[in-house]
């Protein structure tokens, strides 16, 4: 997890391309089917070169009174639309998408984490950014509610370090 900034705290972990359908849940238990995720063999953030991949996306609540909104429009590098994302490659270089990069439709999902509830999506980063250098990218990405008459909140991931091998 991420350091907890204004009552939330998010992570981010890799997981196969299209292999999570978004749905909130709660710390206690689960409030509807629990899908859980593909996992990438073995467990390891590892993925080959060129290969499609995403981000399994958790943003954890931590107030006791407030409700937090988000915004989900796909892969977008925009914080509240989509996910900002920080991708450097092994050789130390910044290879995040820019706002050139916009696939989404703009067709937003919100999503809402209640209090002391968890909501999590998968963000198709692959979509945005080839991760095509072998050896180790970090990531950390950011993502803000939308503020319904509020001080919108920004929230900052754990940084994800994703070993990229090649494709035998």
């Amino acid at each position: 997890m991420g350091p907890p900034t204004n009552n939330a705290q998010m992570a981010i972990s890799v997981i196969p391309a299209g292999s999570l359908w978004i749905r909130n849940f709660t710390v206690d238990g689960p409030t509807n089917i629990d899908r859980t995720p593909i996992r990438l063999e073995g467990g390891k953030n590892e993925v080959k070169a060129g290969e499609p991949f995403s981000l399994l996306v958790r943003i954890r609540n931590l107030s006791t009174n407030e409700t937090l909104h988000f915004a989900d429009a796909g892969p977008y590098q925009d914080p509240i639309l989509g996910l900002a994302c920080v991708v450097i490659s092994p050789s130390g270089k910044d290879v995040s998408p820019g706002l050139d990069h916009v696939l989404g439709s703009l067709n937003s999902l919100f999503l809402t984490a209640g209090p002391n509830e968890t909501v999590q999506f998968e963000f198709q980063l692959s979509r945005l950014c080839k991760l095509e250098e072998i050896g180790t990218y970090t990531i950390t990405a950011t993502k803000g509610t939308n503020a319904h008459g509020k001080k919108a909140l920004v929230i900052t991931s754990n940084t994800l370090r994703v070993s990229v091998v090649p494709d035998k």
